[in-house]
Order: C-alpha cells, then sequence, then structure tokens
C-alpha cells in the first residue's frame, strides 16, 4: 500500500475528508434529533450519504491546491 505523496498533512482541506466529516456529522444530528429524522427520513438521509460519498470519491481525483 502506498500512501499519497503530501502524507496526512493538512488532511483537514481534501475534499473527500471534507466528505466524510459531513456524512458524519449528517448521520449523527439524524440520530440525535426526531426532529431532523422527521425532517429528512430515512430515504433521505440515504440520499445525502451517497451524495456526499460520490462526490468525496470524484474529490480525490481531483488535484488540490487549497480549499
Amino acid at each position: 500500500m502506498q500512501l499519497i505523496d503530501e502524507g496526512f498533512a493538512q488532511w483537514y482541506r481534501k475534499y473527500s475528508a471534507l466528505a466524510l466529516l459531513l456524512i458524519g456529522a449528517l448521520s449523527s444530528a439524524w440520530a440525535a434529533s426526531p426532529e431532523f429524522q422527521a425532517i429528512l427520513g430515512d430515504q433521505g438521509l440515504a440520499i445525502a450519504n451517497a451524495v456526499l460519498a460520490t462526490l468525496g470519491f470524484i474529490g480525490r481525483f481531483i488535484k488540490q491546491t487549497a480549499v
């Protein structure tokens, strides 16, 4: 397994890391709030997570100099 050249420096500036952070935050907020669950629903959460995961995957292929 080869690590990326930059290593873990400035990991927070990577699109994929931000997407994973947003997936975690969205899922945590959904689990903690019945009101948020009522607004978003199960299917809405699944769609939002899928969109964020897809954007994060695509973000791995973009040259990222600054976010």
